[in-house]
């Protein structure tokens, strides 16, 4: 049986197109790079926390929030996303974190906490670096930019986090204080 250049030609080509077809999704832009990082980073501890604003630092865009159960938590947030809450504000914040080294233990994969409900502001994810793990209150204290912050997360999906530990955090806001900007669970 005798082979045709074209059926070879044909044949190189289907064998090739899987190993080009990642290649040319990862020159695309800068949005969908970084979507496809954020849905294979290992997302634990998603959280959605509510509480009372106490303070607004507009200098280091540093929001002190009370929650309900008595925990102060010290967050960051784009100077944009503060523009629309203020002190006394009740809201919701939605947390998850993620280790940068790729090794999570129990972990969930996907994307951050979806916000495609309610009325999220300062959706980001920033680097930091774990200072102190309180699995018992569920917290974690962190230094990112420069800047001390205190994190909540599910108690359960602190286990496995150490001091010294660089993880990304992911955080976004929302006023829950008029009943047209939050949402009834």
């Amino acid at each position: 049986m005798k082979i045709s250049h074209t059926a070879l030609l044909g044949a190189a080509m289907a064998l090739s197109l899987p190993l080009a077809v990642p290649a040319f999704a990862q020159t695309g832009g800068t949005n969908q790079q970084q979507m496809s990082q954020m849905n294979n980073e290992q997302w634990q501890g998603k959280d959605t926390i509510h509480g009372k604003i106490q303070n607004i630092d507009q200098s280091s865009s540093i929001v002190t929030v009370k929650t309900r159960h008595g925990h102060e938590l010290k967050l960051h947030y784009p100077s944009s996303a503060l523009q629309k809450v203020k002190e006394g504000d009740n809201v919701a914040v939605q947390l998850a974190y993620a280790k940068t080294n790729g090794t999570s233990g129990a972990s969930s994969t996907g994307e951050p906490p979806s916000m495609s409900e309610g009325n999220w502001q300062g959706a980001h994810t920033m680097t930091a670096t774990v200072k102190e793990v309180d699995q018992e209150k569920g917290t974690v204290k962190v230094e990112s930019e420069g800047k001390p912050l205190v994190v909540a997360f599910e108690p359960s999906s602190l286990s496995q986090l150490k001091q010294g530990e660089e993880i990304k955090i992911h955080l976004a806001i929302r006023d829950t204080s008029s009943p047209a900007s939050s949402i009834s669970r």
